[in-house]
C-alpha cells in the first residue's frame, strides 16, 4: 500500500490522460475503408501500427504528445515500413499536394509525425544496446 501511494504522489496524483490507442482504432478504420481490400489484406498495417504504439510507451515523451499524433505517426511509420502510398493522397481540395494524415487530422504536421516516428524508432535503438550489453 505504501509503495503505490508514493507512485501516485510521484505521479503528483495525475494517472488520468488520454490514450493514443483510441485514435489509432479509429483511423485505421478510416484508413482500411480508404485503401483497398487487396492491399490492406496482404499487408499487417493495423497489426504494425498496434505494435510500434505498444513499444512507444517505453518513451516517457509518450504522454507529452498529442495522443492523436501518436497514432497518426504509428500508422504512417507502418506505411513507409511496407512501402505502402495511400491512394487518393493530394486530390481531395483540387490538388492542392495535403497528405492522407491531414485528411483525419488536420493539427498533425510532417515535422510533428516524424518527431514520433523518431522517438519509436530510437526506442527499438535503446533495446538493441541493451541487448549488445548483456550478450557480450
Amino acid at each position: 500500500m505504501g509503495a503505490e501511494l508514493l507512485i501516485l504522489r510521484m505521479c503528483q496524483f495525475g494517472v488520468k490522460f488520454p490514450h493514443p490507442h483510441k485514435f489509432l482504432l479509429h483511423y485505421l478504420k478510416s484508413l482500411r475503408d480508404w485503401m483497398s481490400g487487396d492491399v490492406w489484406a496482404r499487408y499487417p498495417i493495423a497489426r504494425t501500427s498496434w505494435a510500434l504504439l505498444q513499444d512507444l510507451y517505453h518513451d516517457p515523451h509518450v504522454l507529452d504528445t498529442d495522443p492523436s499524433v501518436t497514432a497518426l505517426a504509428c500508422i504512417q511509420l507502418a506505411l513507409e515500413t511496407f512501402g505502402i502510398q495511400v491512394p487518393f493522397v493530394g486530390e481531395w481540395r483540387g490538388g492542392e499536394g495535403d497528405t492522407w494524415y491531414k485528411v483525419i487530422q488536420e493539427k498533425a504536421t510532417k515535422e510533428k509525425l516524424w518527431e514520433v516516428m523518431t522517438r519509436s524508432m530510437e526506442v527499438y535503438n535503446k533495446e538493441a544496446e541493451l541487448l549488445d550489453s548483456i550478450t557480450v
